[in-house]
């Protein structure tokens, strides 16, 4: 009698317009309107641009998460910063660690592209358990607030 266990495999890799159809689902998820035209036209933009990346997390074969990244070079710096510009797990794949394991690959990137550090930004009305409180416990520190206008 043969008792084998079969363990979940996580599989984080470089987006491709494949994955159209699952980040549109995971940006509504995050209440960012979006279709799927709309999705594969930024996704063809992104492999046109040297300083954006867009990786999934795929756990045994399905899109269950991913991560957006630009690294952003200014002249008051010595180093350029690796920016999260989105980050989703799917909620029925939600408090497994897998977003804990996209923040890993994207400390390796950053790492590999020489930057000096991780930056993301967050809603404040998203209330508890929201996204500052997960990147708190990922040892991001809250330095500061964001300005934005509209154009």
């Amino acid at each position: 009698m043969s008792s084998e266990i079969c363990a979940p495999t996580l599989v984080i890799r470089k987006c491709c317009s494949n994955d159209a159809i699952a980040l549109t689902s995971l940006m509504r998820q995050l209440s960012y309107p979006t279709t799927l035209n709309v999705m594969k036209e930024r996704l063809t933009m992104m492999d046109n641009q040297s300083s954006q990346y867009s990786f999934v997390a795929e756990l045994n074969g399905e899109v269950v998460g991913t991560v957006g990244l630009e690294v952003v070079r200014k002249q008051d710096m010595k180093q350029p910063v690796l920016v999260i510009t989105s980050l989703v797990v799917d909620k029925k794949f939600r408090k497994m660690g897998l977003g804990k394991r996209l923040i890993n690959q994207v400390e390796l990137i950053a790492n590999e592209l020489s930057c000096s550090h991780l930056h993301v930004g967050y809603k404040a009305e998203r209330g508890p358990g929201s996204a500052k409180s997960f990147y708190l416990k990922q040892g991001f520190e809250c330095n500061g607030y964001r300005l934005s206008k509209a154009l």
